[in-house]
């Protein structure tokens, strides 16, 4: 074999080399920019369900870290509180009720999370026993019942198979959690006086927890969440 071609093998095999490299270097970048743009995009998808504006069906409204429920505000069929924050309204239910006890009250939970189907089943009942327009005072249409973040409870007095109703407005259990039940977090949630504005009838035994550092904006029981957060305009 002559020096030329020896020579000629030995730059061709060169360039073929740096040509590899180069592509293989590009290779390693342009998956590296497919993984930042993954990321990019994975924290877009992130951001999008960090969002608290209200979307139909997708996304509740959340205001200063409080999601909104009512007539007008609904969640999607699958939503439910965190596992932490349901946790908490529980252990704030369980600290309430054992201090109502110590003051000789005796406050059991009749109903708390209800899933979308529960509801549904139930506001239909309401509906055909009823009539829609009686229900709708206080019944939600699926969807759009507190119940359904784990975050609102119907309490009751010792007897939890009996439907709560008007007449646990005149118990002593309903004057001890309207007293109290600030101090734990909760909030009645439909309170008297208010229907035009919640859309609901003065329901005595339906607490809503916010955590305490809002409910103690709530101790007179005057407020409710739609004024508290300024939706009632």
């Amino acid at each position: 074999m002559s020096k030329r071609i020896i020579v000629l093998a030995i730059v061709s095999f060169s360039i073929i080399g740096s040509v590899f490299i180069v592509t293989k270097k590009n290779n390693i970048k342009a998956e590296n920019n497919t993984f930042n743009m993954s990321n990019s995009i994975y924290k877009n998808d992130d951001s999008i369900s960090e969002n608290k504006e209200y979307i139909e069906g997708i996304q509740p409204l959340y205001v200063d870290d409080i999601v909104v429920v009512n007539k007008k505000y609904g969640l999607p069929q699958n939503y439910r509180a965190t596992e932490e924050l349901e946790k908490d309204a529980i252990d704030a239910a369980n600290r309430m009720m054992k201090a109502a006890q110590e003051d000789g009250i005796v406050i059991k939970i009749r109903s708390g999370y209800r899933s979308y189907s529960i509801q549904s089943t139930l506001y239909n009942n309401y509906v055909r026993r009823d009539g829609k327009e009686a229900a709708d005072k206080y019944s939600a249409v699926p969807g759009y019942s507190e119940h359904q973040t784990g975050l609102a409870f119907d309490f009751t007095t010792s007897d939890t198979s009996k439907s709560v109703g008007e007449w646990f407005t005149d118990t002593i259990q309903a004057k001890w959690l309207y007293e109290n039940a600030y101090k734990y977090g909760f909030i009645i949630r439909y309170p008297e006086g208010k229907e035009e504005i919640t859309g609901y009838q003065y329901e005595s035994w339906h607490y809503r927890y916010v955590g305490e550092e809002h409910s103690r904006n709530f101790a007179m029981n005057n407020l409710t969440l739609e004024e508290y957060l300024g939706l009632d305009k």
